[in-house]
């Protein structure tokens, strides 16, 4: 199950097109398109492409934003995992199966490999290893969830988790993945993860995660994430709460 929220990229393009691409070769699967209030012809071309594919399903929505869109997405995939792609981003055409390969039963995430590229696809290095990954399965644990990367696109999740554990994304806040990730964290049994490159992260200038913002700024929005977990957390949250504090500090100060 892919959910993806639509918009034009800054260069114009309707940068979903390129998750219908890359995820050709696997079959069954839904493909979850929200259309996020566009005011161009996005819709036309997202209905053009549902025209032609049966996996497709356009859901359109007033502009709400990333996590708004992503919560709509959630709302509308039927099927037992669910990978989000952001729209600027691009999948490897074979994710979706070498995911599923490790989606054992006890299995509650799956993560894979994510490349960072430019605007043009060139390859860039990730300095700090955000995203580098052990291979194989594992117990989550708090260790774990530090070790790992927050990103919702960057893994399969379990549809049932994210259903019985009612999650969602704090819809007004940045840091959406972060509070996402460790509100599910104490519901995660296991983890297994491939190394290899199945998600492409594009880096564009201008974007929110390229937007400089000073240290008191940025720990404001950091606060507010923080207030969103612990009015949603019960005591289970409580050491993964303190996981999300050090990621939160590491933001502000890094």
């Amino acid at each position: 199950v892919f959910t993806s929220p639509v918009l034009r990229g800054t260069d114009g393009t309707l940068h979903v097109t390129s998750v219908f691409l890359g995820s050709t070769e696997y079959k069954n699967l839904e493909i979850v398109c929200v259309n996020d209030g566009s005011t161009d012809d996005s819709l036309e071309i997202l209905e053009e492409y549902a025209a032609r594919d049966s996996r497709i399903r356009v859901v359109s929505r007033p502009n709400g934003g990333l996590s708004a869109a992503r919560n709509t997405g959630l709302q509308h995939c039927t099927g037992e995992w669910v990978l989000g792609v952001d729209a600027d981003d691009y999948v490897a055409p074979d994710v979706v199966e070498r995911a599923l390969a490790l989606a054992e039963d006890g299995v509650d995430m799956v993560f894979f490999g994510v490349q960072m590229v430019d605007e043009n696809g060139g390859a860039l290095p990730d300095d700090l290893d955000y995203f580098a990954l052990p291979s194989g399965s594992m117990d989550f644990s708090e260790s774990v969830a530090l070790q790992m990367n927050v990103c919702f696109w960057s893994k399969l999740w379990r549809r049932s988790l994210i259903v019985e554990r009612q999650l969602d994304f704090p819809e007004g806040l940045v840091h959406e993945d972060e509070a996402f990730y460790y509100l599910a964290a104490p519901w995660v049994r296991r983890v297994a993860c491939n190394p290899a490159i199945g998600y492409y992260y594009v880096q564009r200038q201008g974007s929110i995660m390229h937007s400089a913002a000073p240290v008191l700024t940025t720990a404001r929005k950091c606060a507010r994430v923080l207030e969103y977990v612990q009015s949603r957390a019960g005591a289970c949250h409580a050491p993964y709460y303190l996981c999300l504090l050090w990621r939160m500090y590491k933001q502000c100060f890094h």
